[in-house]
């Protein structure tokens, strides 16, 4: 009896685990494949069975002859779909099955690209989910709908899905944007300016586009959000106006070196141009200078009546003035007291100029930077 035992035993530890079984297998994805197969022995690594199907169930199953598709994964999606500036970057996720290689393509590709290479995954890196940064540049006067095309090529077909990214017209925003009522009787509200006088300090002021934050604060070694560290912005700005400018945090910006840092917007010197009190707010709204505690508020800090060497500070981290990868923001800038204006456009400021304000305007240099980005 105990040597019948020990050949069972002995049986059951050998190379083949069974003559013929079913094997099912749960993709990433959730979906089920199910195959019929002969003998399962162990594989020559440890810890490796092998064994020959002779028959698979299940959509988008099978071996690397099966169709090539984007479902049961994920097809091509982008974060974020619609940029709040007119240069920016989405990244553009997807998952695909059966596939060798991914390319993509973006209509139109004037001052488009993916970082890196077009093909966006090849062999054993398309089994897995992918993510590509996808850049854009709309120097146009329109706000333009990027289609960014996935294409995937297997030994058996071909699969292709979409996104779509909308990117704003070149100075930002969608267009709208809240006016702020002035409190003098009479006196017409503050309105966003769309072009200003202004530089990095201290370069001659020419006209710019006042809606759009790298005009001001970027440059060609610096094209996106934070912009040129360090780099005090000129703005000579009308008395009767704000301005309002639009950026996007790039995908991944709070990462690496980046993953604790702070900057901040501080108000320069008098002797460096700085003439009137300055208020401003970072908002996910154009023209919010509301409250951040405010129900309905868009503001994630402000700084109300800001003198020399006063700053507003954004962070990575904790709760306060927190800002986020593929967030889209405004700098909202105004000589004003902004202490009773309220969320959606309500309440009132009050201008702070003064005699140093000459021929209606008032000139803010504002710093980029003193604080600890890469």
């Amino acid at each position: 009896m105990m040597l019948r035992l020990l050949t069972v035993a002995l049986l059951f530890s050998s190379s083949f685990v069974s003559a013929q079984t079913t094997l099912d297998i749960t993709l990433p994805g959730g979906a089920v494949c199910s195959y019929a197969t002969g003998a399962v022995s162990n594989g020559a690594a440890p810890g490796h069975l092998q064994a020959t199907a002779t028959s698979e169930t299940g959509a988008g199953c099978g071996s690397q002859a099966g169709t090539v598709t984007f479902g049961p994964a994920s097809p091509a999606t982008a974060v974020p779909g619609s940029l709040g500036s007119n240069i920016g970057t989405s990244s553009i996720n997807f998952q695909v099955l059966n596939a060798n290689t991914c390319v993509g393509s973006i209509n139109p590709s004037t001052n488009t690209s993916f970082t890196g290479s077009s093909t966006l995954c090849s062999g054993a890196s398309c089994q897995s989910p992918v993510s590509a940064i996808a850049n854009f540049d709309n120097e146009t006067a329109s706000a333009i709908t990027y289609v960014v095309t996935v294409t995937c090529n297997g030994t058996s077909g071909q699969a292709v899905s979409t996104a779509n990214v909308v990117v704003p017209k070149k100075g930002g925003g969608d267009g709208t944007c809240y006016q702020v009522a002035n409190s003098a009787p009479g006196s017409q509200p503050f309105t966003r300016a769309t072009t200003a006088a202004s530089s990095l300090y201290p370069n001659t002021p020419v006209s710019r586009d006042a809606t759009n934050y790298t005009t001001i604060y970027g440059d060609a070694g610096f094209p996106n959000w934070p912009g040129h560290y360090n780099a005090p912005g000129y703005i000579l700005l009308s008395n009767s106006n704000f301005v309002s400018l639009a950026f996007t945090v790039p995908h991944t910006f709070f990462s690496g070196v980046n993953l604790n840092v702070y900057g901040n917007y501080t108000i320069s010197e008098s002797s460096s141009g700085y003439s009137a009190p300055i208020s401003m707010s970072i908002s996910t709204k154009c023209g919010d200078f509301s409250s951040q505690f405010d129900p309905g508020s868009s503001v994630v800090c402000r700084g109300n009546k800001l003198i020399s060497d006063n700053a507003l500070t954004w962070y990575s981290t904790g709760t306060a003035c927190k800002l986020q990868n593929d967030g889209q923001y405004f700098l909202n800038i105004i000589n004003a007291d902004i202490q009773n204006v309220t969320a959606n456009g309500g309440g009132t400021a009050t201008s702070t100029a003064n005699t140093k304000c000459t021929n209606g305007k008032c000139s803010d240099v504002i710093a980029n930077g003193i604080g600890s980005w890469h």
